[in-house]
């Protein structure tokens, strides 16, 4: 089998209401999703995140087309470890030159999960059996991208499809604000809930800390980013301080980065974002060296439901995964772009036994938003 050609969809959807982080606000939700051909015609589906910045899918697009694509034309997509072993062997002097390393692993992402999705097609799996998992187990999800601006309506929506975890943006409005909110949630919520925060690397160590003593009755299952990513010696001080586990890794790249995020005890739920951190392939190596420290992992996901399918099979086949995000907002590029919708019973999803990544895209849909 040889791959033949590559297409490119760059979709951007304006939101209703602009969705506010620490460090900037969300107009519209934005990915960049390719098709990979072969000459049995068979085509695998991947994703690159291109969230932030605005500007990302032309950044992306150039990216792939002029770096990566022309390494892969001719190649056989069977032959998944030696193809990403090569763009990294190739392009990652560039993306140190460029200063962009993390672009590199992101466009890598994309075809990393088309390759797997052919795959599984050509052998007629779904991707978490190729994975080892013997069959679909549900995952645990919880509903994340919640702002202290919502209404108890959101919780509520969620709760009555049986899920039981959610995660807050914070780092946004002053400490009381949030911490009034959360502690309205923590009311809401039954006691085995779990109630996560996450400050997308908005606070400086001094901030946190004053944060999460403020917050030390809510019992927070974690804090996400409570500090630049690669404050890893403050990170881990934050655990030690407050008693509070670090979740962190999704804008870490390579296994030297997460490597010393794991010596320096500076997180103890990873997470790998498959359409950042290079695809499946590189998840894998990154739970491995985590299992090593005893460390769970629950996949980043905030992009597309590509991403999301991904991350679902890779949960439900490896062990240590403990829980799933899944976006509580507005997301139609969760919601719209497939044929196939994603079913919540008990508070899990189950990935597809169909083939691959077991997903069809809605070619209206795309064709509505592609820019």
């Amino acid at each position: 089998m040889k791959i033949t050609d590559i297409k490119m969809h760059i979709l951007s959807v304006p939101l209703t209401k602009p969705q506010n982080l620490s460090f900037a606000k969300m107009q519209s939700r934005n990915t960049l999703i390719i098709e990979v051909i072969t000459n049995k015609n068979i085509i695998g589906i991947g994703e690159s995140w291109i969230n932030f910045p605005p500007w990302g899918g032309v950044e992306r697009k150039a990216t792939l087309e002029q770096g990566l694509f022309p390494l892969l034309i001719g190649e056989n997509p069977l032959e998944i470890n030696h193809i990403h072993q090569n763009l990294l062997n190739k392009l990652t002097g560039v993306g140190r030159q460029w200063g962009a390393l993390g672009i590199i692993y992101q466009a890598i992402s994309a075809i990393d999960i088309a390759l797997w999705d052919i795959l599984g097609k050509e052998t007629n799996s779904p991707i978490y059996k190729i994975l080892g998992g013997g069959s679909a187990k549900p995952v645990p999800i919880y509903a994340s991208g919640i702002e202290t601006s919502m209404g108890e309506e959101i919780i509520l929506k969620w709760l009555k499809r049986g899920v039981k975890a959610f995660k807050v943006k914070v780092g946004i409005k002053s400490a009381k604000e949030e911490i009034h909110y959360l502690q309205k949630i923590r009311e809401i919520i039954p006691n085995d809930s779990k109630l996560m925060i996450d400050a997308n690397q908005g606070w400086d160590f001094k901030k946190a800390l004053d944060f999460l003593k403020k917050a030390k009755d809510l019992n927070l299952f974690w804090v996400e980013e409570p500090l630049p990513c690669h404050e890893y010696n403050e990170m881990h001080l934050i655990q030690k301080k407050t008693g509070i586990p670090v979740a962190a890794g999704e804008n870490l790249y390579g296994h030297k980065e997460f490597r010393e995020l794991l010596e320096k005890d500076a997180a103890t739920v990873i997470q790998p974002d498959l359409t950042k951190a290079g695809g499946i392939t590189s998840a894998k190596e990154i739970i491995t060296l985590a299992r090593a420290w005893n460390k769970s992992f629950a996949p980043h996901v905030y992009g597309s439901a590509i991403g999301l399918t991904a991350a679902l099979h890779l949960t439900s086949a490896i062990p240590g995964g403990i829980i799933l995000e899944v976006d509580s907002t507005e997301n139609p590029l969760q919601k719209d772009l497939l044929e196939e919708t994603f079913e919540i019973k008990d508070g899990c999803i189950i990935p597809s036994v169909n083939a691959g990544l077991g997903i069809n895209l809605n070619y209206d849909f795309i064709e509505k938003y592609s820019v």
